[in-house]
């Protein structure tokens, strides 16, 4: 995986060194950009008349690794390893949104997230390349046109 995004650290006396608290950050969100690409590989791959499980299964794990790399930057905000960023919180917050409406659509082609679901993942391809070194984060935000014809198709 491509190195992530290091963030500026703060520590006092008693907090982790540097070095040890950026190869943190640069791991959870190497997690984080590979549970996006194996959604966006399944989603690559969705047709009609094949089972649509693989898709969700990535989906929920995508959806595991958002939540704890959010614990941990939360963790890590409120004991100084890391310094808060708002791009980081914007970027989390954008790919749950995206998750949210990929798992919505899929479960339920007429979810009220239909319409939205080409805005969050804009939304969370420009939050992430809008981080320091977002290295191939914008890029897992893939495969959604596959999964809005996928919908429409399974409407008629």
């Amino acid at each position: 995986m491509c190195a992530m995004a290091v963030y500026v650290v703060v520590f006092d006396a008693s907090s982790a060194p540097p070095a040890e608290a950026a190869g943190a950050a640069t791991s959870q969100l190497e997690r984080l950009q590979g549970a996006n690409a194996r959604l966006s590989r399944a989603l690559a791959g969705l047709r009609t008349g094949v089972s649509a499980r693989p898709v969700r299964d990535a989906v929920h794990a995508a959806m595991r690794e958002q939540k704890a790399v959010s614990k941990w930057v939360r963790s890590a905000n409120a004991d100084g390893r890391l310094e808060p960023d708002v791009r980081l919180d914007n970027a989390l917050q954008a790919n749950f949104e995206y998750l949210d409406a990929v798992g919505s659509l899929l479960a339920n082609p007429r979810s009220r997230l239909r319409g939205e679901l080409p805005e969050r993942a804009r939304r969370a391809e420009a939050a992430f390349g809008a981080l320091p070194a977002p290295a191939g984060l914008p890029a897992t935000v893939r495969g959604w046109e596959r999964l809005e014809a996928y919908a429409k198709a399974r409407l008629s």
